[in-house]
């Protein structure tokens, strides 16, 4: 009867494990960063900027990716709180 139930639940779970995971890699490569922008001269500055563009198109896809699905997420949200609320009222 509230299998739909449990597995929102389930849903919801993963996405909070997935998050948390996805703010550790970032915080990591943030760190990694400050670290590079404070060890790297002028002259390996070209290398390294060179090296890290493709990964970094590749996080402003991601990042443009977590925008919808954050997006997403707000009106499955929004509908199951508005379908709640109605049985509520019934």
């Amino acid at each position: 009867m509230f299998k739909e139930i449990s597995d929102i639940k389930k849903v919801c779970e993963t996405v909070n494990s997935k998050s948390e995971e996805i703010k550790n890699l970032a915080t990591e490569l943030d760190k990694l960063m400050e670290e590079i922008k404070s060890k790297t001269n002028q002259e390996e500055a070209v290398g390294v900027t060179l090296a890290i563009r493709k990964e970094l198109t590749n996080l402003f896809i991601l990042n443009s990716n977590i925008e919808d699905n954050l997006n997403a997420m707000q009106k499955i949200s929004n509908s199951i709180k508005g379908e709640f609320l109605k049985i509520l009222q019934e």
